[in-house]
């Protein structure tokens, strides 16, 4: 059964925040590849133009939902934008949803890259190694 946070946060158009916020008892790698999943199952991917993709091109698969908070970073795991997300808290219609928003904001500033222990962390130090295993991830998909 999916929590009250969760549920708000999918309400929100949170997907990666929801997917960090799934099961606060799972492993963070657990938690970051749900929030990647999550994700990456609400983008609007639209269709393929041929040109090269992010961090190549100009294409950024990860900011494919532009009123997004939270998200992908390639260079430091993940983004959180702190105003954008108190903007959706305060538009919440009722006390105990902006109470439990703000749980997840408190949460997230204790999560940011640099707080995270670096044998801990889903990128290399912080910088641009932040999906493990490719060849794993490209056979089994994010889901496997």
């Amino acid at each position: 059964m999916k929590t009250s946070t969760y549920n708000t946060l999918i309400k929100l158009g949170e997907y990666f925040l929801a997917g960090l916020h799934e099961n606060k008892f799972d492993s963070y790698l657990r938690r970051f590849s749900r929030a990647l999943l999550l994700y990456a199952e609400h983008a609007d991917v639209g269709e393929y133009d041929g040109s090269a993709l992010f961090p190549s091109g100009g294409a950024n698969i990860w900011r494919l939902i532009p009123d997004s908070s939270a998200g992908f970073s390639y260079s430091y795991t993940f983004f959180y934008d702190t105003a954008l997300f108190a903007d959706k808290i305060e538009a919440l219609p009722d006390e105990t949803s902006k109470t439990l928003m703000r749980g997840v904001d408190a949460e997230m500033a204790t999560m940011g890259a640099i707080n995270i222990a670096h044998q801990y962390r889903c990128g290399g130090g912080g910088y641009t190694h932040s999906i493990i295993n490719y060849a794993r991830i490209l056979e089994e998909g994010l889901v496997g």
